[in-house]
């Protein structure tokens, strides 16, 4: 039997490898001309497609070997997925024309059915947790079991209207993504209950983007623009950079459902603002009736100042320390903060201040930032001579928003570790109220690395004669670190492994929604998280892949 298997998996690797090695050779250098950019994509891809397709279904069949009485921690059909993706991130040409690529197989009649085949097989089952809430509670299940957390999204690329598409239209399509989070809310707080009772805070969240409860995206840039217009330089010091800090009164006008004198708001764009804000307070409410943290995520700067003013309002209102009907002082809405931004270091700084001013608790997920190139690309296109194409950029300042390399992102986020570390002995130490919750998103095993050793520094944690840290409830309660659902898996249970915790401390982040509609998601997150898969770790993952699928045939 085990001869059998070897051989069938040696001949399938084997062909497998030459199939993709061919396919790669010819995207890089075509041996025959190729016409026009669409037939080229196709050939670059027949290859690749191929292949993949058939490890694909080998790894659709290959689990279930019940000739063994002990069977591998992870099933083959997995390990073999997981090589068979990681192997096609290793190509960063390729992952750059993934969208286009998906674009030209998805509009061919008959392609289009295998496309999604192999996409679901390969990509979806690697990356999202399933086509709606209910799908993935056996996975938020084995998270919960393995003692990690897990954020739930609705990751469908929605927002951007078309031309076809009608403000009604558009609304309706708003309104199931509401009642989308609505679902996602009660999957995650029935599973919680369903886990047995603990001391440490609950361990599952959602996620939302604002982008996708607006029929048109232009209304949040046109709030944008009207904030970053009427905002005053502050007297404070030092000048926050585009896009600059939110001020707690700023959309007051908005709640009232007036239009400023001299904005550029118009009647619809206030009334879809209004109608946007009354559902963020509607999910945030289910949110706090059945105990489930929500997390607003950052997008690309022309968003971010209605975003920010969005998502402190929110806090204010749900994170409040006055408030004697909030069952816990820790916050309930967390908002992003992207150290990809130069604005990042003194505006989380800013924004601890306040919350302490205004007592409510602020919520921070710390990330680096997912929108860099466009980032740069849309400022250039701003300041540039050119009319050729427009920008989407309103930065009103001459310098980039965002850093311009990643040493200095790096030196940012790790400065923000030490930042909240600092906060959160504060207020632990000398605070009878918390006042910030902590979420570090992060695939970079040196910032994880740091924060464990500013908790140790600051007497937050303990490490052991044998390097186990221990973390304490009042910490672990409120700080938790974050990676995406099917990639850092090896960090993920190193962090796991390293430390001993009531609640989870490592959480991972869980997209879904059906497959025709997650596929633009799949190859954003491709490009947006090249750099997460970058400098050899896609062939890191594919290698340990590959030395599992090694074990599981010469295993005793």
């Amino acid at each position: 039997m085990l001869v059998r298997r070897v051989t069938q998996y040696i001949s399938t690797h084997a062909i497998v490898s030459s199939t993709v090695s061919r396919s790669s050779r010819h995207f890089s250098k075509p041996s025959v001309p190729i016409p026009n950019r669409t037939s080229r994509l196709k050939v670059i891809f027949g290859g690749i497609f191929v292949g993949a397709s058939g490890l694909g279904y080998f790894a659709l069949h290959a689990g279930d070997d019940n000739d063994h009485a002990t069977k591998p921690r992870t099933p083959l059909s997995t390990l073999l997925r997981s090589y068979c993706v990681f192997a096609m991130c290793s190509i960063p040409s390729l992952v750059d024309k993934s969208p286009a690529i998906l674009d030209v197989l998805t509009s061919i009649p008959g392609i289009r059915q295998l496309t999604y085949v192999f996409v679901r097989n390969t990509f979806f089952n690697q990356f999202v947790g399933g086509d709606t809430p209910q799908d993935c509670v056996p996975l938020l299940k084995q998270l919960c079991a393995e003692n990690k957390g897990g954020i739930l999204t609705y990751s469908v690329e929605v927002g951007q209207a078309t031309s076809t598409e009608t403000t009604e239209e558009g609304r309706t399509r708003v309104k199931d993504i509401v009642r989308q989070t609505i679902q996602s809310i009660d999957a995650v707080a029935n599973t919680m209950d369903t886990q047995p009772a603990a001391t440490g805070d609950r361990s599952l969240w959602i996620a939302i983007k604002l982008t996708g409860l607006v029929p048109h995206t232009q209304s949040l840039t046109n709030l944008s623009i009207h904030l970053t217009n009427s905002r005053k330089p502050s007297h404070l010091s030092p000048h926050i950079p585009y896009p600059g800090c939110p001020i707690s009164s700023e959309l007051d006008f908005l709640i009232e459902g007036t239009t400023p004198a001299g904005s550029t708001l118009t009647v619809q764009d206030i009334s879809d603002l209004r109608e946007l804000y009354a559902d963020l307070e509607q999910i945030c409410m289910h949110c706090k009736r059945r105990g489930v943290k929500i997390l607003i995520d950052a997008e690309h700067s022309w968003f971010e100042p209605a975003i920010d003013a969005m998502g402190l309002s929110l806090m204010r209102k749900f994170n409040s320390l006055s408030d004697n009907a909030n069952s816990s002082p820790l916050p309930l809405v967390y908002v992003t903060f992207q150290a990809y931004l130069r604005r990042n270091k003194d505006y989380l700084i800013r924004s601890l201040e306040d919350a302490k001013a205004e007592n409510f608790s602020l919520g921070v997920k710390l990330v680096r930032g997912a929108y860099q190139a466009s980032e740069i690309q849309q400022h250039k296109l701003a300041k540039g001579d050119t009319d050729t194409q427009l920008s989407l950029s309103i930065s009103p300042e001459s310098q980039l928003p965002t850093w311009s390399t990643k040493l200095e992102t790096d030196q940012c986020y790790n400065d923000c570790i030490r930042i909240l570390i600092s906060a959160l002995h504060q207020d632990i130490v000398d605070s009878s109220n918390p006042h910030v919750g902590i979420m570090f998103g992060t695939h970079n095993s040196d910032s994880c690395e740091l924060i464990l050793e500013e908790l140790v520094r600051y007497g937050l944690a303990k490490i052991t004669d044998i390097g186990v840290i221990t973390i304490p409830p009042e910490v672990s309660n409120r700080m938790t670190i974050a990676q995406l659902y099917g990639m850092s898996d090896v960090l993920s249970e190193s962090l796991v492994a390293r430390t001993r915790t009531q609640s989870p401390l490592v959480v991972k982040s869980i997209p879904y929604g059906a497959l025709s509609e997650v596929m633009p998601y799949l190859s954003r997150r491709a490009i947006e998280n090249k750099s997460v898969l970058g400098q050899g770790k896609a062939v890191v993952e594919r290698k340990r892949a590959g030395e599992e699928i090694w074990r599981f045939f010469f295993r005793e």
